[in-house]
């Protein structure tokens, strides 16, 4: 009976640690595309458009609004021709899809169909030109929602395996105390569980700090602060009993 209950615990602690680790994957996979809101415009036609940051965007042929809503998604891409220009007037280098990578246009996957990739060397406004070209020339009655998708960097996506690795720290500590108290037979804070809360509590406040989150960077400053403090006593108190022992 014991060993049965000693391996259903290690499955449970197995499958809970197992889960988060494809949570967090699938949370880093999903961003992994897109550091925040496209910023978006109806064409064809003239309009403005708000990029925020510095780098490269994927630029999207997102949704139709005309003559039926939805009915791009998964259908043929729109030949529409796309200019885009800075403030300065300056025009961007236009790529075609295939610059973005096979494993960007995976995760970008769902959003709608790609027309192309920018690159914004200084945060702003941009106008945009969009004209249907070829044998949609001339449609009027038909629109799509252009979006701009700014792309993660390997440092955006560094972080980020920073902040989930040590959310996952973080909660392995409740499975090694849980573990722990029932090998023996009461509830046991072992040392293990310090150990795993430094570490996490210090991957997540890196995190908090590279984002600048002054909510975070609050409490999990205080927090490393008294898991060390725990780690200090228990080693005192090692020490201690070590020389008893040798007296």
């Amino acid at each position: 009976m014991t060993r049965t209950a000693g391996r259903l615990r290690t499955a449970i602690a197995a499958f809970l640690l197992v889960s988060g680790a494809l949570l967090a994957g699938g949370m880093i996979f999903r961003g992994a595309g897109a550091t925040g809101e496209p910023a978006r415009l109806t064409a064809p036609g003239d309009g403005i458009v708000w990029l925020n940051r510095v780098g490269c965007y994927a630029v999207m042929a997102e949704l139709v609004i005309s003559p039926r809503e939805g009915d791009l998604i998964g259908g043929t891409p729109p030949a529409i021709e796309v200019e885009v220009t800075d403030r300065s007037g300056a025009r961007l280098a236009w790529e075609s899809p295939e610059c973005l990578g096979r494993g960007v246009a995976f995760l970008l996957r769902r959003r709608g169909h790609m027309l192309g990739r920018i690159t914004v060397p200084e945060a702003g406004y941009c106008v945009v030109k969009a004209r249907w070209v070829g044998a949609s020339q001339g449609t009027t009655e038909r629109g799509v929602v252009l979006a701009f998708v700014p792309l993660a960097t390997p440092g955006h996506l560094l972080w980020l395996l920073v902040g989930f690795g040590g959310q996952i720290f973080f909660s392995m500590r409740f499975l090694v105390q849980w573990i722990a108290s029932e090998k023996a037979g009461r509830s046991l804070v072992p040392r293990t569980f310090w150990h795993f809360s430094l570490v996490g509590g210090a991957m997540v406040l890196a995190y908090a700090l590279h984002i600048r989150d002054p909510v975070f960077i609050a409490a999990y400053v205080l927090n490393t602060l008294i898991y060390t403090r725990n780690l200090v006593l228990l080693h005192r108190k090692n020490d201690a009993a070590n020389d008893r022992h040798a007296c």
